[in-house]
């Protein structure tokens, strides 16, 4: 987890500590206004306008600053999510394919959104209310005994048992927070999964089951809703329960000791002052709890194992890649062991399951091996530099990466360099993308997310344009060929014959029409 308190961070909570001391002097100052105008009331004299412009003052001050310390608060919270979210985000991206496929996509979207929030929320609300709260409650508690050293026996034991209550109350406020993001987290993710497919669930009769499951669960998580927002507002209620007491021992004090009306009247304003903070420690511990839950949650994806990509030193030589597999573990694939010659093209066979398209995602750099080496033209591919490994090897399938935006971008996604309009122009056209480009407007028509305005011919397309611009020394191609016409076919092999690259095919029904010298035969 990055560190909470930097530097920087350290500055903006130190302003934000030196601007609620200013609220704290200004309060006590409010105080004795009020003491001064009252005793002018009482005895009829005419209302001191130095007492009148500091009340006016003291509560101008009070507004200005508390809303600074917010903003600086809020920075604070803003900057340490942002950490955090960048984090998460080299995490998934130093992640195995794999492993990043199986987490539910709720849960992931949940981490960016509802965990940042609660971390963000402890350095931005909670803490700068924890501060305002240490810094006023004695504060108004030395005004009281400077007022009348009774007002000060007499509140501060009520004020220490609200604190008090407050404290145990506020402990037990983690786990609901657990249960509840854990509830919250289900609704995420069952909806996550279920949207995008929705249509077809309604197809297949399952609309209502699906439905019912979801309202089930939203049952339950608004129970967990209930009950942590049920205790959080007891403990906000308890300043307002003391409130009364703690004015009645005020006006009691006053009177026993034969206080003016204007120390009583300054006295009830102090209590005043002093609820505020009191009421907010309610939800420092709600911040605080909610943080501490997203933080634990939030280490551990950064705890999941990395490709160890920071590691990675070794160059890759231009040209065609020969690949050399060493008693290689993964998933399905068991004691693979073969080398493919450079410039071979290679038919990549096996059964159903047995991780066909796997060795090519782990050629590409995108999974991991559980054991063994692969050594692409003699270096280890841990050791390749990534940048170096996307230009040298390119992985062409029915589903490639598209980010939403420009047909221009999905077109040269992942290249080192970027072609020229023509050369994209020139590449598409000979994949037969021409007529996509030229109805969609030019290259700077929008693509949406994940390509699903375009057909699954149209991605193995996109992804191939790819290859073409990238001039890789090794294309693998997975089960493509059913989602090319003959022509397309035609093109691609040409293509592949022209560039002397290294291929790998999965081709099952040898539709591609490729001249294979080698074949990788997974069990």
């Amino acid at each position: 987890m990055p560190r909470l308190w930097t530097m920087y961070r350290l500055r903006l909570l130190a302003t934000v500590v030196a601007l609620i001391l200013i609220q704290g002097v200004a309060a006590a100052v409010a105080a004795f206004a009020t003491r001064d105008l009252f005793s002018a009331l009482h005895t009829g004299a005419n209302l001191p306008l130095i007492a009148m412009a500091s009340l006016a003052l003291s509560g101008a001050v009070i507004g200005l600053t508390r809303v600074s310390a917010r903003l600086r608060g809020e920075l604070i919270g803003q900057s340490y999510a942002l950490d955090v979210r960048t984090a998460l985000f080299d995490q998934e991206a130093a992640m195995a394919r794999h492993d990043v496929a199986i987490r539910r996509t709720g849960y992931t979207s949940l981490r960016f959104v509802g965990d940042l929030t609660a971390i963000r929320n402890w350095p931005s609300r909670g803490l700068p209310r924890l501060a305002a709260a240490a810094i006023l409650l004695p504060a108004t508690l030395a005004v009281l005994g400077a007022l009348n050293p009774q007002f000060l026996i007499g509140t501060a034991p009520v004020l220490m048992v609200g604190l008090i209550a407050i404290t145990l109350g506020g402990l037990r406020l983690s786990d609901r927070h657990k249960r509840l993001r854990l509830r919250r987290g289900r609704i995420a993710a069952d909806m996550a999964e279920r949207m995008p497919i929705a249509p077809l669930l309604y197809a297949f009769g399952r609309h209502a089951t699906e439905k019912d499951r979801i309202v089930q669960r939203s049952k339950e998580m608004i129970d967990a809703a209930l009950d942590r927002t049920r205790l959080s507002e007891t403990l906000k209620a308890v300043p307002d329960l003391l409130a009364g007491v703690l004015a009645l021992i005020v006006i009691w004090s006053g009177v026993q000791t034969g206080t003016s009306t204007a120390n009583i009247a300054a006295g009830l304003a102090a209590i005043g002052i002093a609820l505020a903070p009191t009421r907010d420690l309610a939800t420092v511990w709600n911040h605080l709890s909610a943080f501490k839950v997203a933080r634990a949650k939030c280490a551990a994806a950064l705890a999941r194992p990395r490709r160890g990509a920071d590691l990675c030193t070794s160059d890759l030589k231009a040209g065609p890649v020969s690949i050399r597999l060493e008693d290689v573990f993964a998933g399905p694939i068991a004691s693979l062991s073969q080398t493919v010659s450079a410039g071979n093209i290679v038919s990549v066979e096996g059964k159903t399951g047995s991780g066909k398209s796997l060795i090519l995602n782990i050629l590409a750099g995108f999974d991991t091996t559980e054991a063994g080496t692969i050594r692409l033209s003699g270096q280890v591919i841990e050791d390749i530099k990534p940048g170096r490994l996307r230009q040298s090897v390119a992985l062409v399938t029915v589903t490639p990466p598209i980010l939403k935006g420009s047909l221009r971008r999905a077109l040269t996604l992942g290249l080192e360099k970027r072609p020229s309009d023509q050369d994209i122009l020139n590449a598409a056209d000979r994949f037969g993308l021409g007529e996509l480009v030229n109805n969609r407007g030019g290259l700077d028509a929008k693509i949406a997310e994940a390509g699903r305005d375009l057909s699954d011919g149209q991605r193995v397309r996109v992804a191939l344009v790819r290859a073409a611009l990238g001039e890789p020394g090794l294309i693998m191609l997975d089960s493509i060929a059913e989602y090319l016409d003959p022509e397309c076919r035609t093109t691609l092999c040409a293509y592949l014959g022209q560039t002397g690259a290294t291929v790998l095919a999965v081709d099952r029904s040898r539709m591609l029409g490729l001249n294979y010298s080698d074949r990788l035969f997974l069990r």
